[in-house]
């Protein structure tokens, strides 16, 4: 059989084709190592349950999301295994077939242009690259949308009479309702928008299968009303209006040349759209995108204002879509050459970004626990000695996994310890036996905690670290003595020290060591020694870590060391303050208290930002102050490398 390129070139399938076939190779990258991220391992966690009524009551009830992934899931895995390549593949496949939705949604309600610019967007960009990547209800969401709005369009739009077609519309939509909150709100837009095209003639058909899609729900209801109980996510931030900036930023690589590009070829839509009048029907559908895609993010972030915190940039993608699909509507069916010169520019700006500017593939191939486990056994490979090892925010299951995997022991000490108090923390690491110790998180930690490990494991030896983790090894053994530190100002109060500040009449004998020298805040005294200076005079870089530590000597101080950061209108833009009180110590004998500051959590303007450091003694009594240390360590600049810029 003869195959007519001409044919194939003249009707769009090979740009459609190709656009598919990018999808493919930016989805499947390396398919047999795309790792786990802790929101997957943690719903793997929830699979082990021994029975489906046990898998509700404890693995879904509280998740806050609806039931269909997690339930997939518990099964999926007893039916196949746990690696990563079998249990991410049906996210991929919706990934895929979301990109082929939105070139058939694109080419029914506009033009074939349309269909492509909107699908090629769609398949090269890594917000949906990256949640196509992930086995959690966000390619599948999506997914369910588009197929909701495809039957939509089939049966609102094109009238189709065919009851495949009404079948499909209320089965989607319950699919949007059991797989998550954002994807059923979305849902409920697309729904409830129909009564503005529907006919008077269908207008009963068209409710009693809205009715339907709610009764194939009825049987979550249940689950639905006790998690819409528990409220919002706790462990999210209250956005800000920069939530804006952010999520668009990250939609478009925050690219310059992108966002730039993207703007063309809006501005080039809306030239052929005075070239050739849009129909009524059409510019109605321009509304109805533009709010499919506008509503949910501000639902989202009022709701997060006035309630509780939901919005994060995940549960957008459902919508994401008709931002598309609006930005490209102007476009009429241009020839297939010329869709696919448009294509082609299009993709060398989104893939040389995704690639090189966000380093999409470097950062999610090495993240969370798994680079983790990669790193701690080549350590235990290297030292051939017991190391001990305690991370942040594991469960045992995931180390398991990982050991399992690589068929290599990794034993772990202690898997949470953000519950641990100073004093906690301090005495379990002093009771620690072996002679390294490996400490690490994957999310959040007190990062004065690296610190603390110092006091009795004081040797740095090396440190790793990328998207979403962390990862230091000290030793009680003396190494090649290098410090993770690139500057250090420790004052010591014996001789005068750049960027310090203080009155020397208050120089004093360490009263526990006569050889040595301290300060001394006399009664009534509230201020004492300080450390000013600009970011930029320290050719300190945005993503560096501020560790601030002292020693300190009181019977009974209110004592605080404060950290603030100032614009040069000396508006403060970041306060943080810890009490002494919060670090153990013997009566009658000198505690150290510690603070450390990731840059990369506070918003600087600018390097010209001033920094300042001091002991607020807002008790005013008597207080000795010695070994007062601001040191200063690059810190990790991909640490949220997945979300935002960096």
């Amino acid at each position: 059989m003869r195959v007519d390129l001409s044919s194939l070139i003249k009707e769009n399938n090979l740009v459609v084709f190709f656009i598919l076939i990018l999808a493919v190779f930016l989805r499947f990258y390396n398919f047999f190592e795309i790792p786990y991220t802790f929101d997957e391992l943690s719903a793997l966690n929830r699979t082990t349950y021994d029975s489906f009524p046990e898998l509700i009551e404890k693995g879904i009830l509280n998740d806050g999301h609806p039931a269909l992934i997690q339930v997939f899931l518990y099964y999926w895995v007893r039916i196949f295994s746990y690696s990563e390549y079998i249990v991410k593949l049906p996210f991929l496949l919706c990934g895929l077939i979301s990109v082929w939705l939105v070139f058939t949604i694109g080419k029914k309600w506009f033009s074939e242009t349309t269909g492509i610019l909107s699908a090629a967007f769609m398949a090269t960009i890594q917000f949906t690259i990256m949640y196509s990547q992930i086995a959690r209800p966000y390619a599948t969401g999506l997914c369910f949308v588009l197929l909701f709005v495809y039957f939509w369009t089939n049966t609102v739009l094109e009238k189709k009479n065919n009851l495949i077609h009404w079948i499909g519309f209320s089965v989607s939509a319950a699919l949007c309702a059991y797989d998550h909150y954002f994807s059923l709100f979305s849902a409920m837009l697309v729904a409830v928008s129909g009564l503005l095209f529907i006919s008077r003639q269908q207008m009963l058909k068209y409710l009693l299968f809205n009715v339907l899609a709610a009764i194939l729900f009825l049987p979550h209801l249940k689950i639905t009303l006790h998690q819409l109980s528990l409220g919002g996510l706790n462990w999210l931030p209250v956005p800000d209006i920069s939530f804006f900036s952010d999520y668009f930023g990250f939609i478009f690589h925050y690219s310059l040349f992108l966002i730039a590009f993207f703007i063309l070829l809006i501005i080039t839509g809306i030239y052929f759209h005075f070239k050739y009048q849009a129909n009524s029907l059409r510019k109605s559908l321009i509304i109805i995108g533009i709010a499919w895609f506008v509503l949910p993010l501000l639902t989202g972030y009022l709701y997060s204002i006035y309630d509780k915190p939901v919005l994060q940039f995940s549960v957008l993608i459902f919508s994401v879509p008709f931002l598309f699909i609006s930005a490209f509507s102007f476009f009429p069916a241009l020839k297939p050459r010329i869709n696919a010169l448009l294509v082609i520019a299009l993709v060398c700006f989104t893939i040389p970004t995704l690639i090189f500017s966000r380093q999409y593939y470097r950062f999610f191939y090495n993240q969370g626990y798994g680079a983790i486990a990669k790193n701690q056994i080549a350590l235990l490979d290297s030292v051939k000695q017991p190391v001990a090892l305690i991370i942040n925010g594991y469960e045992p299951i995931f180390l398991q996994y990982y050991s399992f995997k690589y068929d290599h022991k990794i034993p772990c000490n202690l898997y949470v310890f953000d519950k641990f108090n100073n004093k906690q923390f301090e005495s379990y690491v002093k009771r620690l036996k072996t002679d390294y110790l490996a400490i690490a998180h994957a999310g959040v930690m007190p990062l004065h905690y690296f610190d603390m490990v110092q006091e009795v494991f004081p040797y740095f030896v090396k440190k790793a670290f990328g998207s979403g983790f962390e990862w230091y090894v000290f030793s009680k053994k003396i190494g090649n003595d290098h410090s993770q530190f690139y500057k250090d100002f420790t004052s010591t109060f014996d001789r005068p020290a750049f960027y310090w500040k203080y009155n020397t009449a208050n120089i004093c004998k360490n009263p526990d060591d006569t050889n040595n020298t301290c300060y001394q805040f006399n009664d009534n005294e509230e201020w004492g020694p300080d450390f000013k200076s600009t970011l930029r005079e320290l050719n300190c870089d945005r993503h560096d870590l501020i560790h601030i530590s002292a020693d300190v000597l009181s019977e009974d101080s209110e004592a605080t060391l404060v950290f603030t950061l100032q614009n040069s209108k000396d508006s403060v833009l970041s306060w943080q303050g810890v009490s002494v009180k919060e670090f153990p110590f013997e009566k009658n004998s000198w505690r150290k208290i510690r603070m450390v500051i990731r840059l990369t959590d506070v918003k600087l303007e600018n390097d010209t930002v001033t920094m300042h450091t001091y002991v607020w003694n807002k008790s005013k009594k008597p207080l000795f102050l010695d070994n007062f240390a601001v040191k200063f360590e690059h810190g990790n600049p991909y640490i949220y490398a997945m979300f935002y810029d960096f």
